[in-house]
Protein backbone atom coordinates (compact mmCIF):
# COMPACT_ATOMS: atom_id res chain seq x y z
CA UNK A 1 0.00 0.00 0.00
CA UNK A 2 1.42 3.40 -1.04
CA UNK A 3 0.51 6.82 0.39
CA UNK A 4 -0.32 10.25 -0.94
CA UNK A 5 0.44 13.48 0.93
CA UNK A 6 -2.35 16.05 0.56
CA UNK A 7 -3.58 19.29 2.16
CA UNK A 8 -7.01 18.93 3.79
CA UNK A 9 -7.51 22.65 4.39
CA UNK A 10 -6.03 22.58 7.87
CA UNK A 11 -2.95 20.39 7.75
CA UNK A 12 -1.00 17.94 5.63
CA UNK A 13 -2.27 14.37 5.84
CA UNK A 14 -1.23 11.03 4.39
CA UNK A 15 -3.84 9.01 2.53
CA UNK A 16 -3.42 5.34 1.68
CA UNK A 17 -3.70 4.42 -1.98
CA UNK A 18 -4.90 0.99 -3.12
CA UNK A 19 -2.48 -1.31 -4.89
CA UNK A 20 -5.09 -2.86 -7.18
CA UNK A 21 -3.80 -2.98 -10.72
CA UNK A 22 -0.18 -3.04 -9.57
CA UNK A 23 2.23 -5.91 -10.30
CA UNK A 24 2.63 -8.53 -7.58
CA UNK A 25 5.80 -10.56 -7.04
CA UNK A 26 5.41 -14.32 -7.49
CA UNK A 27 9.08 -15.23 -7.15
CA UNK A 28 12.51 -13.66 -6.73
CA UNK A 29 16.05 -15.02 -6.65
CA UNK A 30 19.39 -13.24 -6.45
CA UNK A 31 23.10 -13.96 -6.18
CA UNK A 32 25.45 -11.65 -4.31
CA UNK A 33 28.84 -13.23 -5.14
CA UNK A 34 30.76 -13.78 -8.36
CA UNK A 35 30.42 -17.06 -10.23
CA UNK A 36 33.68 -17.50 -12.10
CA UNK A 37 35.59 -20.14 -14.00
CA UNK A 38 32.88 -20.50 -16.64
CA UNK A 39 34.31 -22.18 -19.77
CA UNK A 40 33.85 -20.77 -23.26
CA UNK A 41 31.42 -22.15 -25.89
CA UNK A 42 29.29 -23.95 -23.28
CA UNK A 43 25.82 -23.02 -22.00
CA UNK A 44 26.23 -22.93 -18.21
CA UNK A 45 23.50 -22.75 -15.58
CA UNK A 46 23.82 -19.71 -13.33
CA UNK A 47 23.53 -21.24 -9.86
CA UNK A 48 21.05 -19.50 -7.60
CA UNK A 49 19.04 -17.78 -10.32
CA UNK A 50 16.07 -20.14 -10.28
CA UNK A 51 12.45 -19.42 -9.38
CA UNK A 52 9.52 -21.84 -9.05
CA UNK A 53 6.03 -20.30 -9.13
CA UNK A 54 2.45 -21.55 -9.23
CA UNK A 55 0.39 -19.72 -11.83
CA UNK A 56 -3.45 -19.58 -11.90
CA UNK A 57 -5.09 -19.92 -15.30
CA UNK A 58 -5.12 -16.87 -17.53
CA UNK A 59 -2.48 -14.82 -15.69
CA UNK A 60 0.07 -12.65 -17.48
CA UNK A 61 3.61 -12.70 -16.09
CA UNK A 62 6.66 -10.53 -16.49
CA UNK A 63 10.01 -12.31 -16.06
CA UNK A 64 13.03 -10.01 -15.67
CA UNK A 65 16.75 -10.75 -15.53
CA UNK A 66 19.39 -8.27 -14.33
CA UNK A 67 23.03 -9.45 -14.47
CA UNK A 68 26.60 -8.47 -15.32
CA UNK A 69 29.41 -10.49 -16.88
CA UNK A 70 33.08 -10.31 -17.82
CA UNK A 71 35.60 -12.57 -19.55
CA UNK A 72 39.32 -13.00 -20.01
CA UNK A 73 38.82 -12.58 -23.77
CA UNK A 74 36.68 -10.32 -25.91
CA UNK A 75 33.70 -11.95 -27.59
CA UNK A 76 30.04 -12.78 -27.49
CA UNK A 77 28.19 -13.16 -24.18
CA UNK A 78 24.65 -14.45 -24.10
CA UNK A 79 22.20 -14.94 -21.24
CA UNK A 80 19.04 -17.00 -21.73
CA UNK A 81 15.92 -17.21 -19.57
CA UNK A 82 14.17 -20.58 -19.62
CA UNK A 83 10.70 -21.68 -18.60
CA UNK A 84 10.63 -25.38 -17.73
CA UNK A 85 13.80 -25.90 -19.76
CA UNK A 86 12.61 -24.03 -22.87
CA UNK A 87 14.15 -20.69 -23.87
CA UNK A 88 11.65 -17.83 -23.61
CA UNK A 89 14.10 -14.92 -23.88
CA UNK A 90 17.73 -14.30 -24.69
CA UNK A 91 19.96 -11.28 -24.48
CA UNK A 92 23.43 -10.94 -25.92
CA UNK A 93 26.20 -8.42 -26.23
CA UNK A 94 29.86 -8.29 -27.11
CA UNK A 95 32.59 -7.78 -24.54
CA UNK A 96 35.07 -5.33 -26.01
CA UNK A 97 37.23 -4.82 -22.93
CA UNK A 98 38.93 -7.78 -21.25
CA UNK A 99 37.93 -8.35 -17.60
CA UNK A 100 35.52 -5.40 -17.63
CA UNK A 101 31.90 -5.90 -16.53
CA UNK A 102 29.09 -5.54 -19.02
CA UNK A 103 25.52 -5.14 -17.73
CA UNK A 104 22.60 -7.14 -19.09
CA UNK A 105 18.91 -6.43 -18.46
CA UNK A 106 15.93 -7.95 -20.22
CA UNK A 107 12.34 -8.94 -19.52
CA UNK A 108 9.70 -11.01 -21.26
CA UNK A 109 5.90 -10.92 -20.86
CA UNK A 110 4.01 -14.16 -21.32
CA UNK A 111 0.83 -16.02 -20.35
CA UNK A 112 1.88 -19.53 -19.26
CA UNK A 113 -0.47 -22.44 -18.70
CA UNK A 114 -1.93 -22.89 -15.23
CA UNK A 115 0.22 -24.78 -12.73
CA UNK A 116 3.82 -24.86 -11.54
CA UNK A 117 6.59 -23.38 -13.67
CA UNK A 118 10.34 -23.16 -13.14
CA UNK A 119 12.36 -20.22 -14.46
CA UNK A 120 16.14 -20.54 -14.77
CA UNK A 121 19.09 -18.63 -16.27
CA UNK A 122 22.01 -19.87 -18.35
CA UNK A 123 25.03 -18.00 -19.72
CA UNK A 124 27.30 -18.52 -22.75
CA UNK A 125 30.77 -17.03 -23.39
CA UNK A 126 32.15 -17.10 -26.89
CA UNK A 127 35.79 -16.82 -25.79
CA UNK A 128 37.98 -16.87 -22.70
CA UNK A 129 37.00 -17.80 -19.17
CA UNK A 130 33.83 -16.07 -18.07
CA UNK A 131 32.36 -14.72 -14.85
CA UNK A 132 28.87 -13.69 -13.79
CA UNK A 133 29.60 -10.69 -11.59
CA UNK A 134 27.56 -9.98 -8.47
CA UNK A 135 27.94 -8.36 -5.05
CA UNK A 136 25.75 -7.55 -2.07
CA UNK A 137 25.42 -3.96 -3.26
CA UNK A 138 24.90 -5.00 -6.90
CA UNK A 139 23.25 -8.44 -7.07
CA UNK A 140 22.24 -10.36 -10.16
CA UNK A 141 18.57 -11.26 -9.92
CA UNK A 142 15.65 -13.04 -11.54
CA UNK A 143 12.20 -11.59 -10.85
CA UNK A 144 8.81 -13.12 -11.74
CA UNK A 145 5.78 -10.83 -11.41
CA UNK A 146 2.06 -11.19 -12.04
CA UNK A 147 1.12 -8.13 -14.10
CA UNK A 148 -2.40 -9.21 -15.05
CA UNK A 149 -4.49 -6.05 -15.25
CA UNK A 150 -1.54 -3.92 -14.12
CA UNK A 151 -0.15 -0.79 -15.68
CA UNK A 152 3.48 -1.12 -16.71
CA UNK A 153 5.78 0.55 -15.80
CA UNK A 154 4.42 0.53 -12.28
CA UNK A 155 1.91 3.29 -11.65
CA UNK A 156 1.00 4.00 -15.28
CA UNK A 157 -2.63 4.09 -16.30
CA UNK A 158 -4.29 0.94 -17.62
CA UNK A 159 -5.15 1.67 -21.23
CA UNK A 160 -8.09 0.43 -23.29
CA UNK A 161 -5.77 -1.70 -25.40
CA UNK A 162 -4.34 -3.44 -22.37
CA UNK A 163 -7.80 -4.10 -20.96
CA UNK A 164 -8.87 -5.50 -24.32
CA UNK A 165 -5.88 -7.86 -24.29
CA UNK A 166 -6.79 -9.44 -20.96
CA UNK A 167 -7.77 -13.07 -21.57
CA UNK A 168 -11.13 -14.57 -20.70
CA UNK A 169 -10.48 -17.83 -18.88
CA UNK A 170 -12.74 -20.87 -18.68
CA UNK A 171 -13.75 -22.10 -15.25
CA UNK A 172 -16.09 -24.84 -14.01
CA UNK A 173 -18.72 -23.48 -11.63
CA UNK A 174 -20.32 -25.83 -9.14
CA UNK A 175 -24.11 -25.82 -8.78
CA UNK A 176 -25.78 -26.86 -5.53
CA UNK A 177 -29.20 -26.72 -3.91
CA UNK A 178 -28.72 -28.58 -0.64
CA UNK A 179 -27.18 -31.32 -2.81
CA UNK A 180 -24.66 -31.14 -5.64
CA UNK A 181 -26.35 -30.58 -9.01
CA UNK A 182 -24.71 -31.90 -12.16
CA UNK A 183 -24.82 -29.58 -15.13
CA UNK A 184 -23.73 -28.91 -18.69
CA UNK A 185 -21.64 -25.75 -18.79
CA UNK A 186 -22.53 -23.95 -22.01
CA UNK A 187 -20.32 -21.04 -21.04
CA UNK A 188 -18.42 -20.10 -17.90
CA UNK A 189 -15.61 -17.58 -18.28
CA UNK A 190 -14.03 -14.76 -16.32
CA UNK A 191 -11.42 -12.06 -16.72
CA UNK A 192 -9.58 -10.04 -14.10
CA UNK A 193 -8.45 -6.40 -14.28
CA UNK A 194 -6.63 -5.64 -11.02
CA UNK A 195 -9.16 -6.48 -8.28
CA UNK A 196 -12.17 -6.31 -10.63
CA UNK A 197 -13.62 -9.63 -11.78
CA UNK A 198 -16.03 -10.03 -14.70
CA UNK A 199 -17.88 -13.36 -15.01
CA UNK A 200 -20.27 -14.75 -17.61
CA UNK A 201 -22.01 -18.11 -17.30
CA UNK A 202 -24.75 -20.14 -18.98
CA UNK A 203 -25.55 -23.44 -17.25
CA UNK A 204 -28.03 -26.21 -18.01
CA UNK A 205 -28.64 -28.54 -15.01
CA UNK A 206 -28.77 -32.28 -15.70
CA UNK A 207 -29.94 -33.34 -12.22
CA UNK A 208 -32.29 -31.90 -9.59
CA UNK A 209 -31.70 -29.89 -6.45
CA UNK A 210 -33.76 -29.97 -3.26
CA UNK A 211 -36.86 -27.80 -3.03
CA UNK A 212 -37.04 -25.22 -0.25
CA UNK A 213 -33.28 -24.53 -0.38
CA UNK A 214 -31.25 -21.71 -1.88
CA UNK A 215 -29.55 -22.33 -5.21
CA UNK A 216 -25.80 -21.57 -5.21
CA UNK A 217 -23.34 -21.01 -8.06
CA UNK A 218 -19.62 -20.89 -7.27
CA UNK A 219 -17.38 -17.96 -8.27
CA UNK A 220 -13.98 -18.32 -9.98
CA UNK A 221 -12.35 -15.94 -7.46
CA UNK A 222 -13.67 -15.17 -3.94
CA UNK A 223 -15.42 -11.81 -3.64
CA UNK A 224 -15.18 -9.12 -0.99
CA UNK A 225 -18.17 -9.42 1.34
CA UNK A 226 -21.43 -11.37 1.34
CA UNK A 227 -24.96 -10.34 0.39
CA UNK A 228 -23.55 -7.87 -2.11
CA UNK A 229 -25.32 -7.45 -5.47
CA UNK A 230 -22.84 -8.40 -8.19
CA UNK A 231 -24.90 -8.74 -11.38
CA UNK A 232 -28.06 -9.71 -13.17
CA UNK A 233 -29.30 -12.91 -14.71
CA UNK A 234 -32.07 -15.35 -15.49
CA UNK A 235 -33.33 -18.69 -14.23
CA UNK A 236 -35.71 -20.46 -16.63
CA UNK A 237 -37.98 -23.13 -15.12
CA UNK A 238 -38.53 -25.51 -18.04
CA UNK A 239 -41.31 -27.46 -16.29
CA UNK A 240 -43.59 -24.40 -16.09
CA UNK A 241 -42.06 -22.32 -18.90
CA UNK A 242 -41.56 -19.45 -16.43
CA UNK A 243 -38.55 -17.14 -16.65
CA UNK A 244 -37.29 -15.41 -13.49
CA UNK A 245 -35.23 -12.26 -14.07
CA UNK A 246 -33.35 -11.10 -11.02
CA UNK A 247 -30.07 -10.27 -9.34
CA UNK A 248 -27.16 -12.43 -8.28
CA UNK A 249 -25.58 -11.54 -4.95
CA UNK A 250 -22.80 -13.11 -2.92
CA UNK A 251 -24.54 -15.78 -0.87
CA UNK A 252 -23.67 -17.73 2.24
CA UNK A 253 -19.97 -17.26 1.52
CA UNK A 254 -17.76 -14.97 -0.53
CA UNK A 255 -17.15 -17.83 -2.96
CA UNK A 256 -20.76 -18.35 -4.11
CA UNK A 257 -23.75 -16.38 -5.38
CA UNK A 258 -27.50 -16.92 -4.97
CA UNK A 259 -30.45 -15.46 -6.89
CA UNK A 260 -32.98 -12.88 -5.66
CA UNK A 261 -35.80 -10.84 -7.21
CA UNK A 262 -38.88 -8.76 -6.41
CA UNK A 263 -40.88 -12.02 -6.36
CA UNK A 264 -38.79 -13.53 -3.58
CA UNK A 265 -39.43 -11.19 -0.63
CA UNK A 266 -36.74 -11.88 1.94
CA UNK A 267 -35.95 -15.30 0.44
CA UNK A 268 -33.77 -16.50 -2.42
CA UNK A 269 -34.60 -18.57 -5.47
CA UNK A 270 -35.33 -22.12 -4.32
CA UNK A 271 -37.04 -20.89 -1.18
CA UNK A 272 -39.26 -18.44 -3.08
CA UNK A 273 -40.34 -19.69 -5.51
CA UNK A 274 -40.30 -22.95 -3.56
CA UNK A 275 -38.78 -24.94 -6.42
CA UNK A 276 -35.93 -27.32 -7.09
CA UNK A 277 -33.63 -26.63 -10.00
CA UNK A 278 -34.17 -29.48 -12.46
CA UNK A 279 -32.71 -31.07 -15.55
CA UNK A 280 -33.36 -28.90 -18.59
CA UNK A 281 -33.67 -25.60 -16.68
CA UNK A 282 -31.40 -22.72 -17.65
CA UNK A 283 -29.20 -20.56 -15.38
CA UNK A 284 -27.51 -17.44 -16.76
CA UNK A 285 -25.64 -14.53 -15.28
CA UNK A 286 -23.17 -11.72 -15.89
CA UNK A 287 -21.31 -10.53 -12.80
CA UNK A 288 -18.85 -7.78 -11.88
CA UNK A 289 -17.36 -7.67 -8.40
CA UNK A 290 -14.32 -6.86 -6.28
CA UNK A 291 -11.98 -9.77 -5.60
CA UNK A 292 -11.10 -10.47 -1.98
CA UNK A 293 -7.40 -10.44 -2.90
Amino acid sequence: MSTLKRWNGTEWEYVSLPTAGMPSTLGFAEITANQGGIPATTMTVVTGLSVVVTVPAGRRLRVELEAAAQSTANGLVEFVIKQDGTIIQFLDNYLTTVNSNKAFNKSVVLTPSAGSHTYTVEVYFGAGTGQVSAAAANPAYLLVEDITGAGWPTGTAIGAGQIASEPWTNYTPTVSQSVAVTATISRAKYTRIGRTIHVSFSIVPTSAGTTGNSLFISLPVPATGTEVHVGGGTIYDASTAVRYNGTWETGGSASTVWFVGDWSGSSTWGGSPNLPIQSGDLIRGYLTYEAAS
